[in-house]
């Protein structure tokens, strides 16, 4: 019997059409299913009768114990479950109801595939993570903002788009000096985010590397850097004309960066655990969902 948490974005599925769907799916199956009480009430409206195998309940509790992780919305939303799974080493499935959805693995029109999980039609592709911390001019960690980031860790002004000036080591060695609107440091996953629309190169997912992009940089030689996954990397704020800067990672959060203050990225020893269900090439993906915005 597998025990599956739903993780739904309202926004995504006002009218939880889809996450009906998928409960309508998965309840014929040998399996238990939690999902957010706030969804309560309209699900017990569509299901008169509602399967024993249901069951509603907070968020984090419904994770701990869950054998998979369904999440249905962008990959927004799948960042925020990942959030959560990742240190509970729970694979995330994603079905994808945003405009892009890099992560998810099946499209809102693919539910039927929901089936597989319990053929064991599926395997787990694993993703490398970061570890960024809030290093003081001593040397000593601030602050761990995040031990298992998927996506990135941006370093700028802030909410006004502003130049602002940062060192980038790697190690003790110093490797460029920016001036720019910031500094995105992406995971391959996060390749296909931020990083790319600010021009940086776009990397296969199974890769262990971090790429350095700087956002609309003041200087004709700035360009994107790859370091490997041993690599650590060190971002400086060096900017004195701010009261301080702010770091977010995974699109979460506005760490403040108070100038000489470091922030330190790092692979983590922990792994995002991805469900796939399909043998679709990377590139051959990225191609046709590029295709479907232009």
């Amino acid at each position: 019997m597998k025990r599956i948490a739903i993780f739904t974005n309202s926004h995504k599925d006002s009218d939880l059409l889809y996450t009906c769907e998928a409960i309508r799916i998965l309840a014929r199956e040998d399996c238990v299913i939690s999902i957010q009480s706030g969804f309560e009430k309209h699900i017990r409206a569509v299901f008169p009768d509602l399967p024993k195998c249901i069951s509603f309940t907070s968020c984090q509790s419904k994770l701990s114990d869950a054998d998979i992780i369904l999440v249905l919305g962008g990959d927004g939303t799948i960042l925020d479950a990942a959030r959560d799974a990742i240190p509970l080493n729970i694979p995330i499935l994603g079905i994808n109801l945003g405009r892009i959805g890099y992560i998810a693995e099946l499209e809102k029109n693919e539910l039927h595939m929901l089936k597989k999980l319990f053929t064991d039609e599926y395997s787990i592709k694993e993703r490398m993570t970061l570890r960024v911390e809030i290093i003081n001019p001593n040397g000593e960690v601030v602050s761990c903002i995040n031990s298992s980031a998927l996506n990135d860790a941006v370093v700028s002004h802030g909410t006004v788009s502003r130049i602002v000036d940062i060192r980038l080591f790697s190690g003790k060695d110093p490797v460029a000096d920016y001036r720019a609107d910031g500094l995105i440091v992406a995971t391959p996953t996060g390749s296909t985010a931020y990083s790319m629309a600010a021009g940086g190169p776009v990397l296969a997912p199974h890769m262990d590397c971090m790429c350095v992009t700087p956002i609309c940089p003041h200087a004709l030689s700035a360009r994107p850097l790859i370091f490997s996954g041993d690599d650590v990397l060190m971002i400086e704020n060096t900017c004195d004309r701010e009261e301080c800067l702010y770091l977010t990672v995974d699109g979460q959060g506005a760490n403040r960066l108070e100038q000489g203050y470091f922030v330190r990225i790092a692979r983590s020893n922990k792994k995002a655990r991805l469900i796939s269900m399909k043998e679709s090439r990377f590139f051959s993906v990225l191609h046709n969902k590029l295709s479907s915005i232009l």
